[in-house]
């Protein structure tokens, strides 16, 4: 039977060792969800928009179009919970989204049965607000 004292350092160690790989996969999935959903960019703070409304532009802003199926694996891939909100969440979204890029003459277009899309023209209005942001 072990030493207490050696069994309890033995456990430190591996816990130290189980949050320094817990990191480094959580630093790996955040590369990965900027590489295939475009998160992790930022928007420009004129726009006010809230984390969630950033990853739905963020997808918006890397695809031609995304499926309402893109923009909740976006929006809640980091959500480990079983259930996740129903779809019609997505829509909310881009409601209160329109709202708020109205006023930069941006628009999200619906594309019935598909899903949402930027035109380039929104995409490049998006970028050179964040020019002049930054």
């Amino acid at each position: 039977m072990s030493h207490p004292v050696n069994s309890t350092l033995s456990l430190l160690e591996r816990i130290r060792f189980l949050e320094d790989a817990l990191d480094e996969a959580q630093e790996r999935i955040r590369e990965l969800e900027k590489e295939k959903f475009g998160i992790g960019w930022m928007s420009p703070g004129c726009l006010k928009l809230t984390p969630y409304e950033e990853r739905i532009i963020s997808a918006l802003m890397v695809r031609d179009a995304a499926s309402k199926d893109n923009l909740m694996a976006a929006v809640y891939a980091d959500r480990f919970e079983k259930e996740e909100p129903s779809i019609k969440i997505i829509d909310v979204f881009v409601c209160k989204l329109r709202q708020k890029l109205s006023r930069f003459d941006i628009s999200i277009e619906t594309i019935w049965g598909r899903g949402y899309k930027l035109t380039p023209e929104a995409k490049q209005r998006i970028n050179d607000l964040s020019r002049v942001a930054a």
